[in-house]
């Protein structure tokens, strides 16, 4: 009868110990969770809960965390509201987590954060009560073709014209319809745009001058709208509009959403709103 050596029956059970050990021990702890809070209204430098901190603050938070000799993961919880940007909030490796922890952020429960570089836009005044258009003036240096009204974009003053009714030149157009000859005595012309909608392009080129019934465009803008495809004197299939913008004297017509308004000097905004006898407060410009 065969009987296995104790010295082999000890190793064998040393063994199966050290393989039994292996299998049921514990697997290294994840790293541990660090959460800030960022509020429209936040200051300071706690980003806890009750004492939230802006989101430059809370930006600045991360940082410091993933910088340090003991990283965490981290979750940025921001509340609802309009967070006003005074400049880009820009993103880097450094704000991203190392190789054993990570970085999120998140709108807390329920909440609606919105990140804005709008500029409100305040101090309206009458500036035409028949036609109910309201003025206000904007920041310096400030020229957007970006508004909103409540939310709405509110599309620029202009007036539709056809193909026909101009003759596009390497330097501008001439007027062949008689009944555009009004816009040489518009004010500020140098505030107006041509604008195209192609088949796949929408192009805008500005206005320089208006002498009688003929235009001179701005360059290089002029010149870029003249080559390459879907260009403003040669749209594939004919293209899907022309339209002139941007001047107080045009008209509103009914299927613009929210308003109707215009430049009519750098610095200074004009808005006609037809739905309503005074203006809303809510207007940004982007």
């Amino acid at each position: 009868m065969n009987r296995t050596p104790r010295r082999l029956l000890t190793t064998l059970m040393a063994m199966t110990l050290a393989w039994g050990w292996a299998l049921v021990s514990p697997t290294p702890a994840t790293a541990a969770t660090t959460t800030y809070y960022a509020s429209p209204s936040g200051s300071g430098t706690g980003c806890t809960s009750s004492a939230p901190c802006s989101i430059s603050q809370v930006k600045t938070a991360v940082r410091q965390n993933q910088s340090s000799a003991s990283p965490t993961d981290v979750v940025v919880v921001l509340a609802g509201g309009r967070y006003e940007l005074s400049s880009p909030l820009s993103f880097t490796a450094a704000d991203g987590g190392r190789t054993t922890t990570t970085v999120r952020w998140t709108a807390a429960p329920g909440a609606t954060p919105v990140l804005t570089g709008s500029t409100p836009v305040t101090g309206w005044s009458s500036y035409d009560s028949a036609k109910n258009i309201w003025v206000a003036s904007t920041p310096a240096g400030q020229d957007t073709r970006d508004l909103f009204v409540n939310g709405v974009s509110s599309p620029r003053a202009s007036v539709t014209i056809a193909r026909s009714d101009i003759q596009m030149t390497t330097t501008g157009f001439n007027i062949t319809n008689p009944a555009l000859n009004y816009l040489s005595n518009l004010p500020q012309k140098n505030r107006l745009e041509l604008r195209s909608i192609g088949h796949f392009t929408d192009r805008h080129s500005p206005v320089s001058s208006i002498n009688g019934t003929t235009a001179t465009m701005t360059q290089p803008a002029w010149n870029n709208n003249l080559w390459g495809y879907d260009t403003m004197q040669a749209p594939i299939f004919g293209g899907h509009g022309l339209s002139i913008e941007n001047s107080l004297s045009f008209q509103v017509s009914g299927r613009e959403r929210s308003g109707h308004r215009q430049r009519y000097g750098r610095g200074d905004l004009g808005l006609q709103r037809p739905d309503q006898p005074a203006m809303d407060p809510q207007v940004r410009q982007f």
